[in-house]
């Protein structure tokens, strides 16, 4: 390979590096940014929009924010959580359902779901529209409160979650924590890419100066006339 195939193929790879669609941060909902009470119907995070609705407005009920302080609810982190407002124990039950849509594409959900002691294993679902996932054993314990962490993980790209638990199930729960990894659409650039567009821009520039100065000291050629 000559020396300006290998500065071609330098440049080139930094280019393809650079145009590359790269993954965005995970995005964390814990709800401690709203005000306790408050109706949940839009949260910004890691730059998506997430809606939310749910099945319990056709009864005249509310996602809100709820504070543990308040209802002596556990929460997996901070004090507050994603509860229903049904000026009681702000809890969903069997046959409650949160649907949550996303602005953009992610290709990674999970979240806890807070239930009280002995769950029915397979009576909470997390679905997608097209995969779905249900507990199995607690992942953690909250004095008598079980946490149920799972998601969906590893499959096609999808902008909508449905979170439910079993009609005519004896289960109320609540959730907090909503994990979620959206799919990037903008190039976000390794740095690596970088180093390589600078070494082939410098090794061009170095090409282009050692061929100037080498064409300055090279004796020109002497020309004969034949003689007459």
């Amino acid at each position: 390979m000559t020396y300006r195939n290998i500065l071609f193929s330098t440049l080139c790879t930094g280019v393809l590096a650079l145009s590359g669609i790269g993954s965005a941060h995970a995005a964390f909902i814990d709800f401690e940014n709203q005000t306790p009470g408050d109706p949940i119907t839009r949260i910004l995070s890691g730059g998506v929009e997430v809606s939310f609705s749910s099945n319990v407005t056709t009864f005249g009920l509310d996602l809100i924010t709820s504070n543990s302080a308040l209802t002596g609810n556990a929460t997996t982190s901070g004090s507050q959580y994603l509860g229903v407002n049904d000026n009681s124990s702000e809890l969903f039950l069997g046959g409650d359902r949160i649907d949550l849509q996303f602005s953009q594409p992610i290709d990674e959900f999970f979240v806890s779901f807070i239930t009280g002691s002995n769950t029915a294993a397979n009576v909470l679902e997390i679905s997608n529209g097209i995969d779905s996932v249900f507990n199995a054993q607690p992942t953690d314990f909250l004095g008598l409160d079980e946490v149920f962490t799972f998601g969906l993980s590893g499959g096609s790209a999808f902008s909508q979650v449905s979170l439910s638990a079993a009609a005519g199930s004896l289960v109320a729960f609540n959730i907090d924590d909503v994990q979620f990894n959206p799919i990037s659409t903008v190039p976000v650039p390794a740095p690596s890419a970088f180093v390589l567009m600078l070494t082939g821009f410098c090794s061009y520039l170095f090409c282009l100066l050692f061929k100037q100065e080498s064409s300055k000291q090279k004796p020109g050629r002497l020309q004969f006339q034949p003689a007459v």
